[in-house]
C-alpha cells in the first residue's frame, strides 16, 4: 500500500480535518455507519516537522520526523506540533491531570501568547498555565 503524502500549503482542508478527528473517518452514504480508516500517511510541514502514521521508514528530509503507531497518537502529536507546544510538557501535564481527576484526559490546544495548555478532562475543558 502506498503512503498518502500531504505537504502543508497544498492540502485544502486536511489540517482542519486532522485537528477535529474526521480525516481518518468515513461515513457510508447508504447506511450512515461510521468507519475508521487507517492507512500509511505522511504529513510534512516544511522546515518544521514530518509526521508519519505507519511503519518506521527512511524519510529523506531535513525536518524532525515523528513516527506514530495509531491515529490517536498521530492526531494528538499533530495538534501539539501545530500549536508549537512542548510535547514533554503536554505529556507531563496530561499525567498530572489524570492523577488529579481520575478521568480521561486529552490535549486540545495550546495558546502560545498566553502560554496556556487546554485539555479535555472527562469532556470538560481545563486550562493549565505553562510550566515555563
Amino acid at each position: 500500500m502506498k503512503d498518502t503524502l500531504v505537504i502543508e500549503g497544498m492540502e485544502g482542508k486536511v489540517k482542519e480535518r486532522i485537528r477535529n478527528d474526521t480525516y481518518f473517518v468515513h461515513q457510508c452514504s447508504k447506511c450512515h455507519r461510521i468507519y475508521h480508516m487507517v492507512y500509511p500517511f505522511v504529513y510534512r510541514k516544511p522546515k518544521e516537522f514530518v509526521l508519519v502514521l505507519g511503519n518506521e521508514k527512511q524519510v529523506g528530509v531535513d525536518e524532525h520526523v515523528y513516527f506514530c503507531r495509531d491515529v490517536r497518537q498521530f492526531t494528538m502529536l499533530f495538534r501539539i506540533l501545530e500549536d508549537k507546544a512542548d510535547w514533554k510538557d503536554v505529556f507531563y501535564l496530561e499525567r498530572i491531570l489524570k492523577q488529579k481527576y481520575n478521568e480521561s484526559v486529552e490535549f486540545e490546544s495550546y495558546d502560545r501568547e498566553e502560554k496556556i495548555y487546554y485539555f479535555l478532562v472527562d469532556s470538560q475543558i481545563k486550562a493549565v498555565r505553562s510550566l515555563k
